[in-house]
């Protein structure tokens, strides 16, 4: 790796979603809103860029930190909600595909594929308005690939990732069918690659955000379903 730079992880998402949570049951009260999602999705995401990185091999091992120079993704997923019939709050549940390509130094990258389970909190604010708090968890595929250099030799690498973090996500009524969606969350991605003699561990940190469209298929409230 050539330039270390550090990046500060944000502990100030902790607190908002810590507030969030303590103020969500009471809110529920002012609302006659009623949850009902049932949505298919697709969004564009920004993931973390800064890392930790080891590398291991027969002539030893180095660490030090670095950070990727972008990693933009793409995700479809789908959310289904639990609720008591009439409340506008209630337990979401779902799962997403994504696929993300991390920009690095000389034209290398670290490409990932898997899928994230995201079981959480929505709340019906009004008609038009619906705010989610999801924990969520995901697990795929990764390749990094290192071009050659006049200073480094080619390297590619593949393994696996494993991701977890918390998100907050605003959805907004277009029409009866579709609502737009805009994500604030934090998480850490722990990728465990591996190849030719070396052994390559990423541990990535840091804010996610996302914007997208989502489309329900079923605007049917529990009581009638």
């Amino acid at each position: 790796m050539h330039k270390f730079v550090r990046v500060a992880p944000v502990h100030g998402l902790r607190l908002v979603i810590a507030s969030l949570v303590c103020l969500l049951p009471t809110a529920v009260h002012a609302s006659d809103a009623e949850l009902v999602t049932r949505d298919l999705f697709v969004s564009l995401d920004s993931q973390p860029t800064g890392f930790d990185y080891t590398i291991s091999g027969p002539l030893g091992s180095r660490s030090g930190s670095d950070a990727f120079e972008s990693g933009l993704g793409l995700s479809l997923g789908g959310r289904w909600s639990f609720t008591v019939p009439g409340s506008s709050f209630g337990l979401v549940a779902g799962i997403d595909f994504d696929a993300t390509d991390y920009v690095y130094q000389n034209s290398a990258k670290n490409f990932t594929f898997g899928g994230r389970a995201v079981l959480g909190l929505g709340w019906q604010i009004t008609d038009d308005w619906q705010v989610l708090l999801e924990p969520t968890i995901e697990y795929g595929l990764a390749k990094f690939t290192f071009p050659a250099t006049g200073a480094y030799p080619a390297y590619d690498a593949t393994g696996t990732y494993l991701g977890y973090g918390a998100r907050i996500s605003a959805i907004y009524s277009l029409s009866r069918s579709f609502s737009c969606l805009a994500s604030l969350g934090y998480k850490q991605i722990d990728n465990s690659l591996s190849g030719g003699d070396l052994d390559l561990t990423l541990k990535q940190s840091g804010v996610a955000l996302g914007i997208g469209l989502l489309y329900r298929f079923s605007s049917a409230p529990a009581r009638i379903e």
